[in-house]
């Protein structure tokens, strides 16, 4: 799951085996940067081997939908949910973000950019 997905779920009051499968930025006519965020999911029949859900297989009737987080809500919901948990938003507590993926080495992680590796929100100022 990532935060954005839990946001949606939250937004929503979708139960907790939604799972989002499609995310876009949404652009205002004529303006380039982001106002909002598309979040797609389902609850799906199937899992996978993780136990996670198989999106391959078929949703569970009733259950698709597409939540619009606004960007400024969800800047909101990241600082709220830092303040709860004590987790950087920017890496959800565990210090590192995605630096590269290849096929054959697999994800390379970095420190976080956001915390500066220490998986802590950034104190305010």
């Amino acid at each position: 799951m990532n935060l954005m997905e839990e946001h949606a779920r939250e937004f929503m009051g979708l139960p907790k085996e939604w799972t989002a499968y499609g995310w876009e930025c949404y652009p205002t006519a004529g303006r380039k940067e982001t106002t909002a965020y598309l979040v797609t999911g389902a609850c799906f029949q199937g899992k996978t081997t993780e136990g996670k859900p198989d999106i391959r297989i078929a949703e569970v009737e009733g259950t698709v939908a597409t939540v619009a987080l606004p960007k400024a809500v969800h800047k909101r919901w990241l600082a709220d949910r830092e303040t709860r948990t004590g987790k950087c938003s920017g890496c959800d507590g565990s210090g590192r973000e995605v630096a590269l993926w290849s096929s054959s080495t697999g994800t390379t992680y970095r420190p976080c950019s956001d915390c500066g590796g220490t998986g802590k929100p950034k104190a305010k100022k």
